[in-house]
């Protein structure tokens, strides 16, 4: 594929990659949270609602990793992913804009999906379209610490297992597992959203933007962390940026250790 065609074409299926994740979230919360629903009769407590949540979440990411789509763009879904691999020098300048710009219309496009599809209950308590928030009892601070911490972990979790041969397969599953623990940890208390794009979608579909600076700034300063650490103390490389890497899906990025290697 020539390699502008799989730019246009990649950021294309990064858009189309995120609206699916967000708009599963949206529509898990909806089936966790609705007071008719069938989770209710045997998931008791807010705990198991999120676990819950987090787990179709995290089944909706492994899917769109090992899709086409997810092989084509590497299944980042996330620009805080897109700039700790661009850290690593793996992602050019071009990706470095054209990702977190598709991954933020992927989400708003995700979002307002469904929020058409399920109508007025989207907008029920503990749903509200996906709109991510913390517990009252977190400052600012706290939450903004604690969205750092948790997006380097997840990327060195990331960069672990991209860069060794015998762990690379299991990327697309021990990656989004992480961020399922992770999630359920965090939720009660920073809100858990490690992501601006995923937040974002639904704070614009719902019009309503609680602690969106701390939510946009801290997993961006978590990838920063992030590449710092594995620069400095693991100084190991990282094979591809792809969760998923298959060989009918050639590595384009920069730098990518995988055949055939970019063009």
């Amino acid at each position: 594929m020539d390699r502008w065609l799989w730019r246009v074409v990649s950021s294309a299926a990064e858009l189309a990659g995120t609206a699916i994740v967000v708009a599963v979230l949206v529509s898990a919360r909806v089936v966790a949270w609705h007071p008719d629903s069938a989770v209710g009769e045997w998931v008791h407590g807010a705990s198991g609602r999120i676990a819950v949540v987090a787990g179709i979440t995290g089944l909706a990411i492994v899917a769109v990793a090992r899709s086409p789509l997810g092989r084509l763009s590497g299944a980042h879904l996330n620009p805080a992913v897109t700039i700790g691999f661009g850290l690593q020098g793996m992602v050019a300048p071009f990706e470095l804009v054209a990702y977190p710009i598709a991954q933020i219309g992927g989400a708003v496009f995700g979002a307002v999906a469904a929020r058409e599809a399920w109508g007025a209950s989207a907008d029920l308590p503990h749903v509200v379209r996906g709109v991510t928030q913390p517990d009252d009892g977190w400052t600012t601070s706290a939450v903004l610490g604690g969205e750092v911490l948790t997006t380097a972990v997840l990327l060195l979790v990331a960069f672990a297992v991209l860069s060794r041969h015998s762990t690379l397969r299991s990327a697309s599953f021990v990656v989004p597992g992480a961020l399922v623990a992770a999630v359920c940890i965090f939720a009660q208390r920073t809100g858990a959203g490690f992501n601006p794009a995923r937040v974002l979608g639904p704070d614009v579909s719902a019009g309503r933007f609680p602690e969106i600076g701390t939510y946009l700034v801290a997993p961006l300063l978590g990838a920063c962390l992030a590449s710092a650490v594995w620069r400095v103390l693991v100084r190991r490389n990282v094979l591809t940026p792809k969760l998923d890497h298959h060989p009918r899906y050639p590595c384009f990025f920069r730098h990518c250790r995988l055949h055939p290697p970019h063009r």
